[in-house]
């Protein structure tokens, strides 16, 4: 889904977004209790903050087949990774029956033990694909998000200089990216980057783990700049911004695990509480916050006409 803020009576798309499930939520409760959250860029929400913006948007599709923007929400619900280096923020928030969105579970995750699992290493030149914001064309009716494909340019063996100024844990990749892709989930067929041709077809569920795609990272930003380092410095500023190399920084997915750390005691409770009764998340409040509350409730969810639920 797509981020936004408000502007002299407008909403403007301003980067992407998407859910993850984490289904190893504690006592094995992933089977009914599934927290959702949503993960985007931090470096997104931190240029809106620098903007003076106080509250923002989501813009979410509807089966029914269109889109709304959600009642705006303070800016502080969201959660930057404990990490100063690691350009993830995280918002606690579920995804109701009437969107049209489902969250990516953390079980298909690239993490250490699925390429153990998977019984495959990832390599440079592995085909990667990112979904998410084209500005240009973001949908009048519907969100429509753009798959972009690329490949793995550099793997994880020294830290990259980024453009936060700071050193950071990730993966390059190659492909054109612009400023609406920043907090855009980036995948990989863990078949395709094995095996071609005829090999696929003959694939079984023993020689591979249960995904065939996993969520390789988020995209952090790419890199804009001169051919080479002399001629770098003597291009102004505004006209480097104008020159994009084709390269972009992935945040791995694991980093994104480890954001989730802030979150696991409110989870515990919660699925203590569960065991009570049914649960809804209020959405829509624009109070300060640090995530979006479960509450105990029988209660029925509708949609208004500006898109924010009622209880």
């Amino acid at each position: 889904m797509f981020l936004g803020r408000d502007n002299e009576g407008e909403t403007h798309v301003c980067g992407s977004a998407f859910w993850i499930i984490n289904v190893q939520s504690p006592d094995e409760l992933a089977k009914k209790y599934r927290p959702a959250y949503l993960v985007t860029a931090a470096h997104v929400i931190e240029e809106l903050r620098e903007q003076g913006v106080k509250s923002f948007r989501i813009r979410v599709n509807l089966k029914t087949g269109e889109a709304v923007w959600l009642d705006a929400m303070s800016i502080d619900r969201w959660k930057e990774h404990p990490g100063r280096t690691v350009d993830v923020s995280i918002l606690k928030l579920g995804i109701y029956e009437e969107w049209d969105h489902a969250g990516w579970p953390t079980t298909a995750f690239v993490t250490t033990d699925s390429i153990k699992e998977d019984h495959a290493d990832i390599e440079l030149g592995d085909e990667v694909f990112s979904v998410g914001l084209f500005w240009p064309h973001k949908g009048k009716t519907r969100n429509i998000p753009v798959v972009r494909i690329g490949n793995i340019a550099a793997l994880r063996d020294e830290k990259v200089e980024t453009k936060r100024g700071t050193f950071a844990d990730v993966y390059l990749m190659e492909a054109r990216s612009l400023g609406g892709m920043s907090g855009s989930p980036v995948f990989i067929d863990i078949v395709r980057a094995r095996l071609t041709g005829k090999e696929i077809g003959r694939i079984t569920g023993g020689i591979m783990g249960p995904f065939r795609f996993r969520l390789l990272g988020l995209i952090s930003a790419h890199y804009t700049g001169a051919d080479d380092e002399l001629a770098t410095r003597e291009i102004a500023q505004q006209e480097l911004k104008k020159l994009n190399m084709g390269v972009v920084d992935v945040v791995p997915a694991d980093k994104i695990l480890t954001g989730l750390e802030p979150f696991r005691q409110a989870e515990e409770d919660e699925s203590r509480e569960y065991r009570g009764g049914g649960v809804f998340i209020q959405v829509g409040d624009t109070s300060p916050s640090t995530n979006v509350t479960s509450h105990l409730a029988s209660s029925t969810l509708e949609i208004s006409d500006t898109g924010r639920k009622k209880d």
